[in-house]
């Protein structure tokens, strides 16, 4: 099992370095993906908690134990005023998504289970979307 889980990983870690090595024609195709992947998953029925920013005023101590607050609207934001400039940003700041959900909430509250079927279906994505780009460019 432990194998399976190293192999995910070197995956990942290669994926990562491919979205790094794009030219500027599979780099815009790709920035597409992001908004499309966006699209989806704000449309998830697993997005409810990650739509908007936390607001202090709901929850208090939020800020004490998460210190890189992200969310789908930011993510929204920084994709539509061209912050990320490749695709390896937008998927970082969508994945402290799940780190913050997972540093503040319990596995098993709502709010845990919803941000880990949210992160199962974003690495989907990223794999049908993403992978398909790969094959392209060989």
């Amino acid at each position: 099992d432990n194998d399976d889980d190293d192999e995910e990983e070197e995956d990942v870690e290669d994926f990562e370095l491919d979205l790094n090595l794009m030219d500027k024609e599979h780099l815009r195709t790709a920035m597409s993906q992001c908004d499309e992947i966006l699209r989806l998953l704000r449309k998830h029925e697993a997005a409810w908690p990650f739509l908007e920013p936390v607001d202090a005023a709901d929850i208090p101590d939020y800020f004490d134990v998460v210190s890189n607050p992200m969310d789908l609207e930011t993510v929204k934001t920084n994709l539509e005023s061209v912050h990320y400039l490749e695709p390896l940003s937008f998927c970082n700041d969508v994945k402290q998504i799940f780190t913050n959900c997972e540093l503040y909430n319990l596995a098993d509250s709502e709010a845990g289970q919803a941000g880990t079927a949210l992160a199962d279906y974003f690495e989907k994505l990223c794999r049908e979307r993403f992978d398909s780009l790969k094959k392209s460019r060989v």
